[in-house]
């Protein structure tokens, strides 16, 4: 076949064509790369002078990792003489703690909603004037690269105002004095201004019908409100680089029964603490027992692989599955998710496996409390060795009683199943029956756990009284369910 020379020159024209394309390809790509890596170096973490600090407080960022679509970020607080007020005790459990750390988050732009579930904070105790606090937040997804601010709110004088704890006091104490014991055992308290229908009549605002409804100007409302921030913090950087040094543990420990379904679904390794995520459903509960079934009282306990409680923070969400019911009251019977997210022992890593124990709980302190308390087995406080044991044969025994600074210290082991929300030992005067005290904290000892009764609980047990011959009692009463068996989770 014969080559004409126009079919030479358009295929030399075709190669050039094709050959010009592809380097225009490789440049393109290579400046997009050149573009990335410019726009990578803007999103780099950088933790250095992250702090904000008023006079109560000091709160620094240490760090923030990434897990599948949770953000963990970790930050450091050292609290002032004057902040230590801040730190309040937990009145539900024995060995845990209340304190919050007041902050807005946003990423690329949107505000996360604490009151939605989005949002987890968990705080550790580690001296009495330092605490580590982490803050999880769940998304849809974690982006590629993100801008994350975080607005401190300067804390007030009234998160820890004397004046309240004096008018809470107050408030008890003329209780106290209202609430007369009759001769039955039973308990009557008196109004001290019976209000009658003249008094209500007398209170109630005329309107006129015909009047116009009063307008109310923009600079007659209360600004005082307004929140001050102790400062903002802004952190750059990429999921990637988030990533890092991060380890993701699939756990496939489950149960289901048939209201519960129970999955311990991962453990999350990040340079500064493991958190174990577990996700629970309640579902298809019968009216007779929706009143226990109730997932605020719903609680899964850690257990060593003895099958010994472990101590623990944690924090648990749940919600509706219909997204639009979040976190709202439903009188309907429904399927609720529960999301549980525990902070880890770096001890419990070490361990072969560990269980997880479900139970629903109720307090007894709705009945007759004068009965309640009566039925309870009360020793004298003194230096002997006492012990009692629950109905999942969990024992508590105290090994001693030590008075030091006008203060009480038990010093106890646990065996077995002791639900964390046991707050272990109560202490009253048998002259003051409303004047029983829980512990409300306790701390770990090289021979066991040390719960400790402060000088104002031990007073207001005292108050009113003609002697000072306290009485303990070991384990609160409180009814449990056990939800379902426990669960092995291996290591």
């Amino acid at each position: 076949m014969k080559i004409t020379k126009n079919k030479i020159i358009i295929g030399l024209i075709t190669v050039i064509l094709i050959i010009a394309v592809v380097v225009l390809i490789l440049l393109s790509r290579k400046n997009n790369n050149t573009t990335k890596l410019k726009g990578d170096m803007n999103y780099k973490l950088d933790f250095t002078d992250k702090f904000v600090e008023d006079e109560y407080q000091k709160v620094t960022v240490t760090n923030i990792s990434v897990a599948d679509n949770f953000f963990f970020i970790k930050y450091d607080v050292d609290l002032t003489e004057k902040g230590i007020g801040l730190v309040n005790q937990e009145i539900n459990n024995a060995e845990t703690f209340s304190y919050e750390l007041n902050r807005n988050i946003i990423i690329n732009g949107d505000e996360i909603d604490f009151d939605s579930g989005d949002s987890y904070q968990i705080a550790e105790k580690i001296s009495e004037n330092k605490l580590e606090v982490y803050d999880i937040v769940q998304m849809d997804s974690i982006p590629d690269t993100f801008n994350i601010d975080i607005e401190f709110i300067k804390t007030y004088e009234d998160d820890i105002s004397e004046e309240n704890l004096k008018l809470d006091e107050q408030v008890y104490k003329e209780h106290e004095e209202n609430t007369k014991i009759k001769e039955d055992g039973t308990y009557e308290y008196e109004l001290e201004d019976e209000v009658t229908e003249d008094d209500e009549l007398e209170e109630e605002v005329l309107v006129d019908e015909d009047s116009e409804p009063e307008e109310l100007q923009m600079d007659e409302i209360d600004n005082t409100l307004e929140i001050e921030l102790a400062g903002l913090k802004n952190f750059k950087g990429t999921k990637e680089e988030a990533m890092q040094n991060v380890e993701i543990k699939r756990l496939d420990s489950q149960v289901e029964s048939e209201n519960l379904f129970i999955k311990a679904d991962t453990i999350v390794v990040t340079p500064f603490k493991s958190f174990l995520i577990v996700n629970s459903k309640i579902n298809n509960l019968n009216e007779d027992e929706s009143d226990f079934f109730d997932a605020d009282l719903f609680k899964i306990d850690l257990l060593d692989e003895n099958q010994n409680s472990l101590s623990y923070k944690s924090i648990q969400r749940e919600f509706f599955v219909d997204k639009d019911k979040i976190n709202t009251v439903s009188e309907e019977i429904g399927q609720i998710e529960i999301i549980t997210i525990y902070a880890l022992d770096d001890n419990i890593l070490k361990l072969n496996n560990f269980y997880l124990q479900p139970y629903f709980y109720e307090l007894q302190y709705e009945d007759d409390l004068n009965e309640v308390m009566n039925n309870l087995t009360w020793y004298s406080v003194e230096n002997e060795e006492h012990e009692a044991i629950n109905e999942f044969d969990g024992k508590v025994i105290v090994k001693g009683v030590e008075r030091k600074d006008n203060q009480i210290y038990f010093n106890i082991e646990k065996e077995g199943f002791i639900p964390i929300i046991d707050r272990m030992i109560i202490i009253r005067n048998p002259e003051n029956p409303l004047g029983y005290c829980i512990a409300t904290e306790s701390y770990k000892t090289d021979n066991g756990v040390c719960v400790y009764f402060e000088k104002k609980q031990i007073d207001a047990t005292n108050e009113n009284t003609t002697n000072n011959n306290l009485q303990y009692t070991i384990m609160e009463p409180i009814n449990y369910k056990m939800a379902t068996e426990r669960i092995e989770v291996d290591l």
